[in-house]
């Protein structure tokens, strides 16, 4: 018994150091009609005249336009982070 979790703990510990890495974990393909959107803009301030996408689908760029101020703003959608991956950065 003992042997098999030990076993097991050197797997997790591995596959721990091989993300630390930077090596691929084959986690599924992501896709935004079954799961919840990585990331969100939801601003009120002015019209949207573009969005770019710059590591989709993680993170966006949106350009509104304020027409009260009579100015282009620039704002940066990136998800949130959880607790851990909190900690961790």
């Amino acid at each position: 018994m003992v042997g098999d979790n030990e076993e097991g703990i050197r797997g997790q510990f591995s596959q721990t150091v091989d993300v630390l890495r930077g090596a691929n974990v084959n986690a599924g393909e992501y896709r935004p009609t079954d799961h919840n959107p990585l990331a969100r803009f939801d601003d009120a301030t002015g019209r949207e005249v573009k969005r770019y996408r710059l590591d989709a689908p993680y993170a966006f760029a949106v350009i509104t336009d304020d027409e009260m101020k009579n100015e282009h703003r620039c704002h940066l959608a990136e998800p949130a982070l959880d607790g851990f991956r909190g900690e961790l950065l």
